[in-house]
């Protein structure tokens, strides 16, 4: 528990600094939906890795701006155990700082649930970055820490985001 608390401290603090060295300009709000597919290796707390990497996809709705509504559904396909992630996000993209508006950071923090013939509810974190390379077509890299008291996942998440 303690070490999970330190996790999203150092989590926190990190996204805060970021947010300080930004530059905020005005820019037009995020086009009104964007989908996004991944593939995400899994980290376990104790450092070990799952063998099967976690594949999913999901979409973010402009609500307000530059905050999103965000959801998706991964799954880790296994012949025995295999098992899914869905969640729930709040979402907000930080104007394009970088590259021309090219490199669109954002983060996204809510609720997940993990299934396989029972559920297990756990809140995510993470944050990460969306490079345009094309109009309707990003390279998404994003880490995002899935937790609960006494348990928790990190998944590195590689993936494109169109519009």
């Amino acid at each position: 528990m303690q070490k999970t608390a330190q996790v999203i401290s150092g989590f926190l603090i990190i996204v805060a600094a970021g947010m300080a060295v930004i530059p905020i300009k005005a820019e037009a709000p995020l086009p009104r939906s964007q989908g996004f597919v991944y593939v995400a290796p899994l980290f376990y707390r104790d450092g070990g890795i799952l063998s099967r990497p976690l594949i999913g996809g999901g979409g973010d709705v402009a609500l307000w701006r530059r905050v999103a509504l965000s959801s998706d559904v991964g799954w880790v396909a296994s012949r025995q155990e295999g098992f899914g992630l869905a969640s729930v996000n709040a979402a907000y993209h930080f104007p394009g700082s970088f590259g021309d508006g090219k490199v669109v950071p954002l983060v996204s923090g809510g609720y997940s649930v993990g299934f396989r013939r029972d559920a297990l509810s756990l809140g995510n974190f993470g944050g990460g970055v969306n490079y345009w390379f094309h109009q309707r077509s990003a390279l998404r890299v994003e880490g995002r820490m899935y937790a609960r008291p006494g348990y928790s996942l990190f998944a590195l998440r590689l993936g494109v985001s169109f519009r």
